[in-house]
């Protein structure tokens, strides 16, 4: 943004798009991610940047994350070891935001379609990894149910009933004698 304001031409801030979008790209910060696989940057260094869109960003800010797209090289190229793409593909489904793969990505295309001009996946190349992203983009099966200030450790049916008996009475959790525990 700042080079395209020195050159004369407006450009928008991410605070600004987020006037009008519910989405941005992860683009601010993406010259650091790029660093980390040419020696430039660190992982620290990444994860700070990440944690300061906590902070400069409307508290319901949505970032999407990516590890290629139609303005960026395929993440073979970016990171050319297959166990560290796949980790740091499985790292876009535990950040906040939403994840995009992109045309092909699925497949590990070499070839990067065009977003502007027909261009057809190539499906056939290999190598698959569906499975392993449909795992990924599956909902955590992790059932926690709070009871006021305590986790229960009940099947989820009891503790529901506890904790609504509770607020019904007034009662405080984990107080004996109040509410059934």
């Amino acid at each position: 943004v700042r080079e395209m304001w020195r050159q004369g031409a407006y450009a928008a801030t991410d605070c600004e798009l987020y006037r009008a979008f519910d989405i941005t790209y992860d683009y601010d910060i993406w010259p650091c991610f790029e660093g980390l696989f040419s020696g430039e940057r660190t992982l620290g260094e990444y994860i700070r940047m990440m944690n300061q869109q906590e902070t400069v960003y409307p508290a319901n800010h949505i970032k999407l994350r990516f590890l290629e797209n139609h303005d960026r090289a395929r993440a073979k190229l970016l990171i050319p070891d297959e166990r560290q793409r796949r980790n740091w593909t499985a790292f876009l489904f535990f950040q906040k935001g939403a994840t995009l793969l992109y045309n092909g990505q699925e497949t590990e295309n070499d070839f990067r379609p065009s977003l502007f001009e027909k261009d057809d996946v190539v499906w056939e190349t290999g190598r698959d990894v569906s499975p392993a992203l449909a795992r990924l983009g599956q909902p955590f099966l992790l059932k926690i149910h709070f009871v006021g200030e305590q986790v229960a450790r009940q099947r989820p049916e009891r503790a529901e009933r506890v904790g609504a008996e509770q607020r019904l009475r007034g009662d405080q959790p984990g107080r004996r004698g109040h509410g059934r525990q």
